[in-house]
């Protein structure tokens, strides 16, 4: 989207907060709050600087620049009228992007732009729950390979069925687990990121050991799907002796 000023759209900058002095996984609170609103996204970035500048950012978590279309009752439009959204550090830096509005079909990242690899342990901020959760990744966001495949695939059916290969921004998501009771989660891309704690020795080897669990056990009973070469590869170098499915 265009970042000049524009009457019908506006720039939403929010901070997220912890929200309690203890920090400990695997979870831990944090709560959004607006800071201020801007008609161009240099603005919103100045805006977001004041705010760092202005305080202490060991009480900060992240930022978000949501630009939104005001012409439009936010609250019951899909994603909230997101015509793209920003994820950036207590620094100010860029982290992510989304470039494209609710409204528009999603179609893929490139994968220089997926920034994490299934099996990685990482947080996971939830802002209906305001907190943020430590867990591993299970599946990535689709590359734009995969999603042409998969709408050639559908295509070149006689009757296709109708919907089953549009995309949206939901699909920009990452499938996330905290254990190995196959219980899962579909998280915006935006929302995930790497710890920023250290993590205790024995809840790293805990969430190591419950991936693995789900790579043997869960991947193919539960979710119906074989395992990756780079799954096959991740339980080679942990020792793991599986056969390709």
């Amino acid at each position: 989207m265009d970042s000049q000023a524009n009457e019908r759209h506006i720039f939403e900058v929010s901070v997220v907060l912890y929200q309690n002095y203890r920090r400990r996984y695997p979870t831990f609170g944090a709560r959004e709050w607006v800071i201020g609103y801007s008609k161009s996204l240099k603005g919103a970035e100045k805006l977001m600087n004041d705010e760092i500048f202005r305080n202490d950012t060991k009480s900060m978590y992240c930022f978000y620049i949501r630009e939104k279309c005001i012409e439009k009752n936010l609250h019951h439009t899909l994603g909230n009228g997101r015509l793209s959204e920003r994820v950036y550090d207590i620094n100010g830096h860029l982290l992510d992007k989304r470039m494209i509005s609710w409204n528009d079909a999603y179609e893929g990242r490139d994968p220089k732009n997926i920034h994490f690899s299934c099996g990685d342990i990482v947080e996971a901020y939830n802002s209906n729950n305001q907190s943020v959760t430590l867990g591993f990744i299970m599946e990535l966001p689709p590359t734009k390979e995969e999603i042409n495949k998969q709408n050639a695939k559908y295509s070149s059916l006689e009757n296709p069925p109708t919907g089953e290969y549009y995309h949206d921004a939901s699909d920009d998501c990452y499938m996330f687990m905290t254990d190995d009771s196959g219980n899962h989660v579909h998280l915006d891309a935006l929302y995930i990121f790497k710890p920023h704690f250290p993590i205790p020795k024995p809840t790293f080897e805990r969430l190591k050991r419950q991936y693995r669990r789900y790579l043997e056990k869960y991947a193919d009973k539960y979710f119906h799907k074989p395992l990756t070469d780079d799954e096959l590869q991740w339980l080679q170098m942990h020792k793991v002796d599986i056969k390709r499915q």
